[in-house]
């Protein structure tokens, strides 16, 4: 699920059988041609098997816009696009650092039996970089990256504001960029639909998640192991809009 602030709105498609072609294979109805030629560009450059899942954005008719992820990584999202003139741009290298930070969240939370699901975004411009093998530390310095935009759900009402705000400071102090979260809590249902979601896009905006009818939501700001608002004034919010 991580992912640029601004991607393309989804146009969401039928979904068809598989289809296998060369470094590419693909689900759904949209154009084969498109979607092969877009996997087999960004093979070439990442030396990897790429999935094309969906195609999005066609009423730019100078342009379409992919959702992709790697074969062995399904969860892996991100966008390509691809020009008339056969050009392929991408976030891919982007989506690895905040994938990185969503499995350091859920893992963070999984160890106190808490079932989460996340999405994360870089909130600033970022040049295009091909370096795979980047840690996280390293894009961040490279590219200036001062925070990252974490949407959280929850579908656990037992997490005290103690535990919670605890998890997510001692999470912040493995980066030295700061995290600002929007959190949501959802009933089992609910929670599993929008969970579902977050698996399916490269980025899920928050008017979408509320979509699932969230009865508590929190915004916290963590920074080098602290919060803003702190522990003291932190609270959940009940009155969802």
């Amino acid at each position: 699920m991580i992912k640029f602030i601004g991607k393309a709105v989804v146009l969401t498609l039928t979904l068809g059988f598989s289809l296998s072609m060369g470094a590419c294979s693909m689900l759904g109805t949209f154009n084969d041609t498109t979607a092969n030629t877009v996997c087999e560009r960004l093979n070439e450059k990442y030396n990897e098997d790429f999935e094309a899942e969906y195609i999005g954005n066609r009423i730019d008719t100078n342009s379409a816009t992919l959702y992709v992820h790697p074969k062995d990584t399904p969860k892996l999202m991100f966008t390509a696009i691809i020009d008339n003139d056969g050009n392929v741009t991408d976030d891919y290298v982007s989506n690895i650092m905040t994938y990185k930070v969503q499995n350091d969240i859920v893992e963070s939370f999984n160890k106190y039996n808490i079932d989460c699901a996340v999405d994360v975004e870089i909130v600033t411009d970022i040049k295009p970089e091909i370096n795979t093998n980047l840690s996280i530390e390293e894009f961040v310095k490279k590219h200036n990256v001062s925070g990252m935009y974490v949407k959280a759900i929850y579908c656990d009402d037992n997490i005290s504001r103690e535990q919670l705000v605890t998890i997510f400071e001692n999470i912040s102090k493995s980066y030295s960029f700061k995290l600002v979260i929007n959190g949501y809590f959802f009933d089992i249902e609910n929670y599993r639909q929008c969970s579902q979601k977050f698996d399916t896009y490269p980025s899920y905006g928050d008017t979408l998640i509320k979509r699932y009818n969230p009865y508590k939501t929190f915004t916290l700001c963590v920074s080098k192991g602290e919060s803003t608002p702190s522990l003291h004034e932190f609270e959940y919010i009940t009155e969802v809009k």
